[in-house]
C-alpha cells in the first residue's frame, strides 16, 4: 500500500521541472526545486514505511553497475565539498541556483527510488507519459501561474527564443531531447505489448517536440541531436540480427534525413534574405569572435585556470564564482555598455569543466566512468543475433540519447529540469539493461523487525529535518524576499513599513545563501538614494542598509569572494556622500570599495566608483592611480576625459619632482 502510494507520488516529479512560482524569489528556480524536494522526500518516507511493514522491495538493483557508478559520482562530489573552499555554501547553495550537494542528494534519492520501486513496464510507461505531459504543460505553466494568458504568453519568448516555464532557452532545447527519447521508448513499449500505438497522438507529440527544439534555437541541443542520430545510424547499419536488412534501411534513412535537414538549413541560411530564417542564420553563423560566443570562451579559460589551481578535488560545488572573481577577465566588462557586461558568472557552461571545478579530477573521472558504464551496459544488452528487433531499437535509442546528452553537455548548464530527466533516463536504463538478465542471485537476508523500526524512525526524522531546513525555511525566506522587493517599487509605503518589511526578509533565517537578495536590495537602495535631495531621506535609506544588509557583509570571507555586495555597499555610500557631503559616508565608501579590490583587483564597479569618489573629494593622486588602472584594463573607456588624464599626469610629474 505505502510503496504503491510512493510510486504514484513519484509520477508527479517531472511536473516539478515546469513549475513557475511568481510569489517566490527567483520564480523560475525556487518553486521547481522545493516541489521536487517535497515529492522525493514524501516518496522516500512512504517507501520506507512500506519496507518496514514488510512490503516487497528488492534491493538487488542496487548491485547494478550503473547504480554503483552513480553513487560513486555523488561520493566524489562530497569529497570535493569537504575539501572545497566553502563547504556550507557547496551544500546549501543559493536561491538563484539551488544546485548544491543537498539538491544532488535529492536527485540521487529520486534515482534510487525509481530503481527500487519501478519494477515493471507499466510504471515506466506512466512516468514517461508524465515527463512528456510536463513538457507539453511548459508552454502554459507561466500564463497559468500569472493568471493572465496575454501577459504570460508574451513572456514565454525572450530575445526571439522560447524559454517556456524554464526561464532559459537552453533548458528548453535539452528538455526536448528527453521528450523525444521518452516518446520513442513509449512507442516501442506499446508495440512490444502487441498493441498498435495511436499514430496521430505520437505524430502530434513529434510536431510539438520539433517546435520546442526549433523555437529554442539551442545550438548545443542540435549538435547533441546530430551526434546521437549519427550514432544510431551507425548502430542500425552494422546491426547483426534477424532484422538487419530493415535496420540498414533505417540507418540510411536517418543519415539521409540528417543530410537533407542540413542542406535545407544551409540553403535557407545562405540563399534567403537576412532575417527570413533566424534559426538557419543562428546555426550557420557560429564564430569564436561572435558577441554571444566569445564570453563563453573567456569563461572556459577562467575555468581552466581555476582547475589548474585546485586540480585534484576542485573548489567544491557552487564555488566557481570565487575562482572567476579572483582572476576576473577584464574583457567581460564593456565601458560603453555596462548593463550588457557579464561580470557575475557562477557556471562555466560546460558540464565537464563544472565537474572538474566541483570535485577535481576525481569527480571528472567518475562522470566519465558513469557514461562509459552506461554505454557498456547498453551495448551488452543489444549485442548478439537473438535479440528482438524492438529491443535493439530501444537500446540504440538509449545509446543515441546518451551520446546526445554527452555532446550537448559541452555547452550547457545542468539545472533542475535537465538533471531531473537525466536521472529518470538513468534509472530507466538500469531497468532496460536488467530486463534481459537471468536472475539467479539468492534473495537478500531479511531485516529484523527491530532493524526496520529503527530505520523507519531514523528515516522519518531525516525527512522531517530535510523538509524543515531544505524546504520550509527557504520557502519562507523566498516569500518574504519577494514581498520586500515589492516595497522598492511602491511609492506609497510608509517609512516604518518599508524598514520592517526589508528587515523581516533579510533577517529571516534560512541556511540557503542570500547573496542575490542582498545584491538586489542594495541596488534598489542605491537607486532610491540617488533620487533623493533631502538629507534625512538619505540618512533613512542608509540606516536601512546598515541595519539589515551590512551585518551580513561584516567579516564574511564568502562575501569577500563574491565581491559584488561589498562593491554595491561602497557604491551606496558614495551616492550618499554625493547627496550630503558627509565625510563619514565617503570613508565608508572607500573602505568597502578597497575591500572589494583586495580579492578582485579588476572589479569594474569598485574601480569606477573609487575613481569617482576620489575625484569628488579632490584626491587627485589617488584618482589618477585608479584611472590609470582603468585605462590599462579598458583602453576604450571614455568615462574620463583627456583633460582629466593630462591634469592627473602633470600632478603626478610635479609630485615625483
Amino acid at each position: 500500500m505505502f510503496t504503491s502510494l510512493a510510486k504514484k507520488i513519484l509520477l508527479a516529479a517531472p511536473f516539478a521541472a515546469v513549475v513557475v512560482t511568481p510569489s517566490l524569489f527567483y520564480p523560475y528556480v525556487t518553486g521547481k526545486v522545493l516541489l521536487f524536494r517535497i515529492i522525493v522526500e514524501l516518496a522516500a518516507l512512504l517507501a520506507l514505511m512500506g519496507w518496514a511493514r514488510g512490503e516487497d522491495i528488492s534491493f538487488t538493483p542496487l548491485r547494478h553497475p550503473i547504480v554503483k557508478a552513480a553513487i560513486a559520482g555523488a561520493a566524489t562530489l562530497f569529497l570535493g565539498l569537504a575539501a572545497g573552499i566553502d563547504p556550507g555554501f557547496s551544500f546549501w547553495s543559493s536561491f538563484e541556483r539551488s544546485e548544491g550537494f543537498l539538491q544532488t542528494l535529492h536527485y540521487g534519492l529520486f534515482f534510487l527510488l525509481l530503481v527500487l520501486l519501478f519494477r515493471d513496464q507499466v510504471w515506466w510507461k506512466r512516468i514517461c507519459i508524465s515527463s512528456i505531459a510536463a513538457g507539453l504543460f511548459s508552454l502554459i505553466a507561466l500564463p497559468l501561474a500569472l493568471g493572465n494568458f496575454t501577459e504570460g504568453f508574451a513572456l514565454v519568448f525572450k530575445n526571439g527564443r522560447l524559454i517556456g516555464s524554464f526561464g532559459n532557452a537552453i533548458y528548453v532545447g535539452v528538455y526536448s531531447l528527453f521528450m523525444m527519447f521518452f516518446s520513442v521508448y513509449l512507442f516501442t513499449a506499446i508495440k512490444k505489448e502487441g498493441r498498435k500505438p495511436h499514430l496521430p497522438t505520437f505524430a502530434a507529440i513529434g510536431v510539438f517536440v520539433a517546435f520546442l527544439l526549433i523555437a529554442s534555437k539551442t545550438r548545443g541541443a542540435f549538435l547533441g541531436l546530430a551526434a546521437g542520430g549519427a550514432t544510431m545510424a551507425v548502430l542500425f547499419l552494422f546491426a547483426k540480427n534477424s532484422a538487419q536488412r530493415y535496420f540498414k534501411k533505417v540507418g540510411i534513412a536517418i543519415i539521409g534525413g540528417m543530410v537533407g535537414i542540413m542542406a535545407l538549413v544551409a540553403a535557407f541560411g545562405f540563399l534567403l534574405p537576412n532575417g527570413t530564417c533566424p534559426l538557419c542564420e543562428r546555426m550557420l553563423t557560429f564564430s569564436p569572435s561572435d558577441a554571444t560566443n566569445q564570453p563563453r570562451l573567456w569563461i572556459w579559460q577562467s575555468a581552466m585556470k581555476a582547475i589548474a589551481e585546485r586540480p585534484v578535488l576542485g573548489w567544491g560545488q557552487e564555488n566557481f564564482y570565487a575562482a572567476f572573481n579572483k582572476d576576473f577577465d577584464a574583457r567581460h566588462y564593456h565601458p560603453e555598455n555596462p548593463a550588457g557586461s557579464e561580470i557575475r558568472v557562477d557556471r562555466p557552461h560546460n558540464i565537464y569543466l563544472e565537474r572538474l571545478l566541483d570535485g577535481g579530477i576525481v569527480a571528472f573521472t567518475a562522470l566519465l566512468l558513469l557514461f562509459a558504464i552506461l554505454l557498456k551496459s547498453l551495448f551488452i544488452r543489444i549485442r548478439g543475433t537473438d535479440i528482438d528487433p524492438l529491443s535493439f531499437s530501444v537500446g540504440a535509442t538509449f545509446i543515441g540519447m546518451t551520446v546526445a546528452y554527452a555532446v550537448q553537455g559541452a555547452f550547457a548548464v545542468e539545472t533542475a529540469p535537465i538533471l531531473l530527466n537525466f536521472f529518470l533516463f538513468l534509472a530507466l536504463a538500469v531497468f532496460f539493461t536488467s530486463s534481459g538478465e537471468k536472475k539467479t542471485e539468492a534473495p537478500p537476508a531479511e531485516a529484523g523487525r527491530g532493524t526496520r523500526l529503527v530505520a523507519l524512525i531514523a528515516g522519518g526524522f531525516s525527512v522531517f529535518l530535510l523538509l524543515f531546513s531544505g524546504v520550509y525555511l527557504p520557502y519562507q525566506k523566498a516569500r518574504l524576499a519577494l514581498r520586500a522587493q515589492s516595497v522598492f517599487i511602491s511609492a506609497s509605503v510608509p517609512p516604518q513599513t518599508f524598514y520592517d518589511t526589508i528587515g523581516s526578509a533579510m533577517n529571516a533565517y534560512s541556511p540557503v545563501d542570500q547573496r542575490e537578495m542582498t545584491f538586489e536590495y542594495l541596488m534598489h537602495l542605491a537607486r532610491l538614494t540617488g533620487a533623493q535631495t533631502d538629507p534625512e531621506a538619505v540618512e533613512f535609506l542608509i540606516a536601512v542598509a546598515e541595519d539589515h544588509a551590512e551585518p551580513h557583509l561584516e567579516a564574511s570571507e564568502r562575501e569577500d569572494r563574491f565581491g559584488h555586495n561589498i562593491a554595491e555597499m561602497g557604491a551606496l555610500y558614495k551616492i550618499a556622500y554625493e547627496r550630503t557631503k558627509d565625510e563619514q559616508y565617503a570613508a565608508k565608501s572607500e573602505e568597502y570599495l578597497l575591500r572589494t579590490l583586495r580579492y578582485n583587483p579588476r572589479h569594474p564597479g569598485a574601480l569606477y566608483n573609487l575613481a569617482g569618489l576620489y575625484e569628488e573629494r579632490s584626491e587627485t593622486e589617488k584618482a589618477a592611480a585608479i584611472i590609470r588602472t582603468i585605462k590599462e584594463l579598458w583602453p576604450q573607456d571614455t568615462t574620463f576625459s583627456e583633460d582629466e588624464e593630462m591634469q592627473n599626469d602633470d600632478q603626478d610629474a610635479s609630485v615625483s619632482q
